[in-house]
């Protein structure tokens, strides 16, 4: 089962269905976009990160819808998880960091019998590289797995990047900070809808949350800068680096080969 919800009846309309979301993970060619990631100041391309793309009978799936039906079924989380993330290594482009999203829930999952870490494996060849994105949420539970995650792979020698922070959706560990050598802020740190005190307020979380990033020598980035406007703001706030739509032009699609995620890579010739 995918999800409870998506396969009882029908869904709503705007709902993608869990025939459609099998079909995106096994039927369909998987797919992979990478969004550049730019130094605020110089707009010079420093990295990407790699997002999954997924379709199916040549309709585009929203991925936040995807996603959260695969919540409700671990396995092929992991599946899915593994499949893309092969493909977005395999794909990236050669230049600067790339940076990859690993969700706490399936790398859970991705231990073998004989307790070696599937995504470690993965990732491992490709540490002078990889960045791991790990966003946190408003469960306690999921703030552990997290910190898990990211003790893992620090250890392991790969950079973890802090994920979405924001100032509505979830809440970031002490502990995850200091884990990580990247943080992603949400754009809606900079939202105009707010009356002038919470705008007030919120600006002066954001100055604060900032100065500790800069105190324990993390790289900041601003998320979904779609006008120069955005930009303007990230530079008078001192964010280092900047990505979103803005930057659409310079958005790599790439798609791979059907193939079994959990069988061995080939062997390069």
């Amino acid at each position: 089962m995918v999800s409870g919800a998506l396969l009882a009846g029908g869904p709503p309309p705007a709902q993608i269905t869990g025939a459609e979301i099998l079909t995106a993970l096994i039927g369909e060619v998987p797919a992979v976009e990478y969004q550049p990631i730019k130094a605020t100041r110089t707009l010079r391309t420093v990295g990407y990160e790699a997002l999954s793309r997924f379709s199916a009978h040549g309709r585009a799936l929203p991925p936040d819808q995807v996603f959260a039906a695969l919540h409700d079924n671990p396995l092929l989380f992991h599946y899915a998880e593994l499949k893309w993330k092969r493909l977005q290594i395999e794909l990236a482009p050669r230049e600067g960091r790339l940076f990859v999203n690993l969700d706490p829930h399936a790398w859970l999952h991705g231990w073998d019998s004989d307790g070696k870490d599937s995504y470690l494996e993965l990732f491992a060849p490709h540490a002078g590289r990889l960045v791991v994105e790990v966003i946190e949420n408003l469960h306690l539970s999921d703030v552990a797995r997290a910190e898990r995650l990211s003790g893992a792979f620090k250890a392991a020698g790969i950079p973890i990047a802090l994920d979405d922070v924001s100032c509505s959706k979830g809440i970031v560990s002490l502990a995850s900070l200091v884990d990580a050598q990247y943080m992603k802020f949400d754009r809606g740190w900079l939202s105009s809808e707010l009356d002038a005190a919470r705008r007030d307020n919120r600006l002066a979380l954001l100055e604060y949350a900032l100065g500790l990033s800069r105190r324990l020598a993390l790289t900041t980035i601003l998320e979904g800068v779609e006008t120069e406007e955005h930009l303007a703001l990230a530079r008078h706030y001192g964010f280092d680096c900047v990505q979103g739509f803005l930057f659409r032009d310079e958005f790599i699609r790439r798609v791979g080969e059907r193939r079994n995620p959990l069988a061995p890579s080939p062997e390069p010739a």
